[in-house]
């Protein structure tokens, strides 16, 4: 069973940063006499400066698109998939993301710019996988590392031994903490 929910752990880190599934209807634009309309009805939506979807404490949620299966089965609105930002460090940004059935975490850093992003996935502090992937518009970690690169997230702070502490991932390392 540990085995399988490993496996399962790994094929969700690597999907957690990649595409925001296929939704044709969400890249069409409206005609210019929609948007005039539009406009006649309700005021138009403040423009936002980041790309999270929610705040909750030191974690942010950002939204998947709806697959065409997904929308086919009735679903409206995709879950958030929520990240926090372990800092930069040397030029490097780096967040992740902890998986609540088997407490897996998937990191992802990047530097700026961010051209490709490095995907490190670890089960119980061991590093169990690392992926490379080009970092694209339209990607779950592109907007995440978008965020962090231009200074939209706050810095994680934890807790160890009583005391705050900042958070790093390393593949030989693993987590390292230090203290605030």
């Amino acid at each position: 069973m540990k085995k399988i929910m490993i496996i399962l752990s790994i094929a969700i880190g690597a999907s957690v940063l990649s595409g925001c599934g296929n939704n044709d209807d969400a890249e069409k634009q409206p005609t210019s006499n929609a948007k005039e309309a539009q406009a006649e009805i309700a005021p138009e939506t403040p423009k936002v400066d980041h790309w999270y979807s929610m705040k909750d404490g030191y974690e942010y949620g950002y939204e998947q698109a709806v697959s065409q299966d997904q929308a086919n089965a009735g679903q409206v609105g995709s879950t958030l998939m929520m990240f926090k930002y372990a800092g930069q460090k040397d030029g490097i940004y780096q967040v992740y993301s902890t998986d609540s059935t088997t407490g897996a975490m998937t990191v992802a850093q990047c530097s700026n710019p961010c051209d490709f992003m490095k995907v490190m996935v670890f089960f119980q502090g061991e590093h169990i996988k690392t992926e490379r992937l080009k970092a694209q518009e339209g990607m779950v970690g592109w907007y995440v590392m978008s965020d962090a690169i231009n200074g939209k997230l706050e810095q994680y702070v934890g807790a160890r031994n009583g005391k705050k502490v900042h958070v790093w991932f390393d593949e030989q390392s693993g987590l390292t903490s230090t203290p605030i």
